[in-house]
């Protein structure tokens, strides 16, 4: 079988879907996303799921996870992606990966420090076991653990949670505010069973 690549529901194309606002943060409005989805028995290995958009001047404020308990799926990262726009957004297995993304590494840039966007989030984490209601799986954990380095100053642990996307990618130039990214899930070892998965999320813009 070959792995889904693509996004799970066409109206998160190039527009993130908005619940809501959460409040005003300093001025700036508090936006907020959930998406729902279902992990297919023919989403093996490898598979991509891209959840929504979002702009890199963002600073992202929570990032839950919510899963049934799904065997086999004891590998699942959630990063940021650029995504080819031409692309359909409605996905498919006859896409390839490196066809629907590129540049997930800024290795190379001045003043920055390789990270995997594509697990910068969270990294190659069990979730087999679910996580119920009240029980969400905090998918920002592992920014604890990157060494991100922009404008010149080295910064990981707690003090990347008030970066924004751009500056988490290691860009040195804040232009780069102007791109846009997805969410995306990755996952690495799939298993063969099926469930229903939800990301919820919360960020300030501007």
């Amino acid at each position: 079988m070959t792995a889904f690549i693509g996004w799970i529901d066409s109206n998160v194309g190039g527009t993130p879907i908005k619940v809501g606002k959460a409040g005003v943060v300093m001025g700036a409005n508090m936006d907020a996303f959930a998406i729902s989805w279902t992990k297919k028995t023919t989403d093996v290995d490898g598979s991509l799921y891209f959840l929504t958009t979002i702009n890199a001047d963002a600073l992202i404020h929570s990032l839950k996870l919510n899963c049934d308990s799904i065997s086999g799926l004891s590998s699942a990262s959630i990063g940021l992606f650029n995504v080819d726009p031409s692309l359909p957004f409605d996905g498919g297995p006859s896409q390839t990966l490196s066809a629907y993304y590129a540049g997930c590494s800024v290795s190379g840039l001045p003043n920055s420090t390789p990270v995997d966007a594509g697990a910068i989030f969270m990294a190659l984490t069990d979730i087999s076991g679910g996580s119920a209601e009240g029980s969400e799986r905090d998918a920002l954990a592992n920014l604890v653990v990157q060494t991100v380095t922009t404008l010149g100053a080295t910064t990981a642990g707690f003090l990347n949670y008030g970066k924004k996307i751009w500056e988490l990618l290691g860009f040195s130039d804040p232009k780069y505010a102007n791109a846009k990214y997805a969410i995306g899930m990755k996952m690495a070892t799939a298993g063969s069973a099926s469930g229903n998965l939800c990301l919820r999320g919360a960020y300030v813009e501007g």
